[in-house]
Protein backbone atom coordinates (compact mmCIF):
# COMPACT_ATOMS: atom_id res chain seq x y z
CA UNK A 1 0.00 0.00 0.00
CA UNK A 2 1.04 3.85 -0.73
CA UNK A 3 2.01 5.59 2.32
CA UNK A 4 2.28 9.00 3.05
CA UNK A 5 5.66 10.13 4.19
CA UNK A 6 3.75 12.65 7.07
CA UNK A 7 1.64 9.45 7.96
CA UNK A 8 4.30 7.64 8.72
CA UNK A 9 5.64 10.09 11.23
CA UNK A 10 2.30 10.83 12.78
CA UNK A 11 1.69 7.54 12.83
CA UNK A 12 5.17 7.53 14.77
CA UNK A 13 4.44 10.17 17.03
CA UNK A 14 0.61 10.02 18.19
CA UNK A 15 1.17 6.29 18.90
CA UNK A 16 4.28 6.67 21.36
CA UNK A 17 6.13 4.38 18.74
CA UNK A 18 10.35 4.58 19.07
CA UNK A 19 11.50 5.46 15.62
CA UNK A 20 13.34 2.71 15.70
CA UNK A 21 10.94 0.60 15.27
CA UNK A 22 11.85 1.28 11.33
CA UNK A 23 14.05 -1.07 10.36
CA UNK A 24 17.32 0.69 8.86
CA UNK A 25 16.20 -0.27 5.22
CA UNK A 26 12.59 1.41 5.92
CA UNK A 27 14.52 4.71 6.66
CA UNK A 28 16.26 4.51 3.87
CA UNK A 29 13.71 4.54 1.83
CA UNK A 30 11.68 7.25 3.42
CA UNK A 31 15.02 9.30 3.31
CA UNK A 32 15.46 9.34 -0.51
CA UNK A 33 12.00 9.47 -0.99
CA UNK A 34 11.90 12.55 1.16
CA UNK A 35 14.97 13.66 -0.85
CA UNK A 36 13.77 13.25 -4.34
CA UNK A 37 10.76 14.80 -3.73
CA UNK A 38 8.18 11.95 -3.18
CA UNK A 39 5.69 12.41 -0.73
CA UNK A 40 5.00 8.61 -0.59
CA UNK A 41 6.23 5.43 -0.45
CA UNK A 42 5.17 1.69 -0.89
CA UNK A 43 4.47 -0.44 2.69
CA UNK A 44 3.18 -3.57 3.31
CA UNK A 45 -0.24 -3.66 3.89
CA UNK A 46 -0.07 -4.49 7.48
CA UNK A 47 2.73 -1.71 8.50
CA UNK A 48 1.03 -0.34 11.00
CA UNK A 49 0.73 -3.46 12.97
CA UNK A 50 4.32 -4.34 12.18
CA UNK A 51 5.71 -1.16 13.47
CA UNK A 52 3.30 -1.21 16.73
CA UNK A 53 4.60 -4.80 17.02
CA UNK A 54 8.19 -4.21 16.24
CA UNK A 55 8.28 -1.37 19.05
CA UNK A 56 6.06 -3.73 21.52
CA UNK A 57 9.00 -6.51 21.10
CA UNK A 58 11.99 -3.37 21.62
CA UNK A 59 10.28 -2.20 24.70
CA UNK A 60 9.85 -5.55 26.09
CA UNK A 61 13.48 -6.06 25.62
CA UNK A 62 14.53 -2.55 27.52
CA UNK A 63 12.33 -3.08 29.69
CA UNK A 64 14.46 -6.55 30.80
CA UNK A 65 17.50 -5.40 30.06
CA UNK A 66 16.37 -2.48 32.96
CA UNK A 67 15.29 -4.97 35.53
CA UNK A 68 18.45 -7.56 34.75
CA UNK A 69 20.63 -4.41 35.12
CA UNK A 70 18.95 -2.96 38.31
CA UNK A 71 19.19 -6.69 39.88
CA UNK A 72 22.82 -6.94 39.53
CA UNK A 73 23.71 -3.30 41.01
CA UNK A 74 20.97 -3.56 43.75
CA UNK A 75 23.67 -6.23 44.75
CA UNK A 76 26.80 -4.97 43.81
CA UNK A 77 25.98 -1.54 45.71
CA UNK A 78 24.91 -3.73 48.02
CA UNK A 79 27.95 -5.66 48.41
CA UNK A 80 30.16 -1.80 48.42
CA UNK A 81 27.90 -0.49 51.37
CA UNK A 82 29.04 -3.71 53.25
CA UNK A 83 32.52 -3.71 52.75
CA UNK A 84 32.77 -0.47 53.71
CA UNK A 85 31.13 -1.34 57.14
CA UNK A 86 33.71 -3.52 57.33
CA UNK A 87 31.27 -6.60 56.98
CA UNK A 88 33.42 -8.87 54.64
CA UNK A 89 31.47 -11.73 54.73
CA UNK A 90 27.91 -9.91 53.51
CA UNK A 91 30.04 -7.87 50.88
CA UNK A 92 31.14 -11.16 49.41
CA UNK A 93 27.78 -12.72 49.42
CA UNK A 94 26.31 -9.46 48.04
CA UNK A 95 29.19 -9.52 45.32
CA UNK A 96 28.43 -13.42 44.41
CA UNK A 97 25.02 -12.75 44.22
CA UNK A 98 25.65 -9.91 41.41
CA UNK A 99 27.88 -12.13 39.67
CA UNK A 100 25.38 -15.02 39.68
CA UNK A 101 22.55 -12.81 38.43
CA UNK A 102 24.77 -11.09 35.43
CA UNK A 103 26.11 -14.46 34.71
CA UNK A 104 22.69 -15.65 34.21
CA UNK A 105 21.17 -12.79 32.62
CA UNK A 106 19.66 -12.99 28.91
CA UNK A 107 21.98 -9.61 27.99
CA UNK A 108 25.33 -9.14 28.58
CA UNK A 109 25.64 -7.15 31.70
CA UNK A 110 29.29 -7.65 32.41
CA UNK A 111 29.85 -4.05 32.98
CA UNK A 112 27.26 -4.01 35.10
CA UNK A 113 28.80 -6.97 37.50
CA UNK A 114 33.11 -6.50 36.02
CA UNK A 115 33.21 -4.56 39.26
CA UNK A 116 32.06 -7.65 41.78
CA UNK A 117 34.51 -9.67 40.03
CA UNK A 118 36.96 -6.97 40.93
CA UNK A 119 36.33 -6.71 44.64
CA UNK A 120 35.19 -10.58 45.13
CA UNK A 121 38.59 -11.75 44.58
CA UNK A 122 39.91 -9.10 46.55
CA UNK A 123 38.60 -9.79 49.86
CA UNK A 124 38.45 -13.95 49.02
CA UNK A 125 42.32 -13.08 48.81
CA UNK A 126 41.81 -11.09 52.48
CA UNK A 127 39.94 -14.39 54.25
CA UNK A 128 42.24 -16.47 52.88
CA UNK A 129 39.97 -18.28 50.27
CA UNK A 130 41.82 -18.98 48.03
CA UNK A 131 40.21 -22.15 46.44
CA UNK A 132 36.75 -19.78 45.64
CA UNK A 133 39.34 -17.31 44.47
CA UNK A 134 40.62 -19.19 41.99
CA UNK A 135 37.30 -19.87 40.93
CA UNK A 136 35.83 -16.49 40.58
CA UNK A 137 39.19 -15.46 38.67
CA UNK A 138 38.88 -18.14 36.37
CA UNK A 139 35.22 -17.64 35.88
CA UNK A 140 36.46 -13.75 35.19
CA UNK A 141 38.68 -14.61 32.61
CA UNK A 142 36.26 -16.44 30.45
CA UNK A 143 35.21 -12.95 29.71
CA UNK A 144 36.31 -9.91 27.47
CA UNK A 145 38.33 -7.85 28.48
CA UNK A 146 41.94 -5.73 27.74
CA UNK A 147 45.29 -7.67 27.28
CA UNK A 148 46.57 -6.06 30.16
CA UNK A 149 43.64 -6.89 32.53
CA UNK A 150 43.95 -10.57 31.46
CA UNK A 151 47.39 -10.42 32.26
CA UNK A 152 46.87 -9.37 35.88
CA UNK A 153 44.24 -11.92 36.33
CA UNK A 154 46.26 -14.46 35.03
CA UNK A 155 49.34 -13.18 36.79
CA UNK A 156 46.63 -13.60 39.97
CA UNK A 157 45.70 -16.63 39.32
CA UNK A 158 48.93 -18.12 39.48
CA UNK A 159 50.46 -16.62 42.62
CA UNK A 160 46.55 -17.65 44.23
CA UNK A 161 47.37 -21.36 43.31
CA UNK A 162 50.64 -21.37 45.05
CA UNK A 163 48.82 -19.53 47.93
CA UNK A 164 45.82 -22.62 47.80
CA UNK A 165 49.27 -25.21 47.97
CA UNK A 166 50.76 -23.69 50.66
CA UNK A 167 47.90 -23.12 52.74
CA UNK A 168 47.11 -27.05 52.03
CA UNK A 169 50.47 -27.93 52.90
CA UNK A 170 50.21 -26.00 56.09
CA UNK A 171 46.87 -27.81 56.52
CA UNK A 172 44.99 -24.86 57.05
CA UNK A 173 41.87 -25.48 54.40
Amino acid sequence: MKVRLEDISRFIEDHNLSPLCQTEDEMVTISDASLSGKDEVETPDDYWSILVERDSEMKAKQAKWDAEYSAISLHRKAGMECEANGDIDEAINEYAESIRLGENAENDMFHAFGYSYTRIIVLLDKVKRFAKEIDYIEAVLNHSMKDSERGKYAARLEKTKVKLVKQSNDGRI
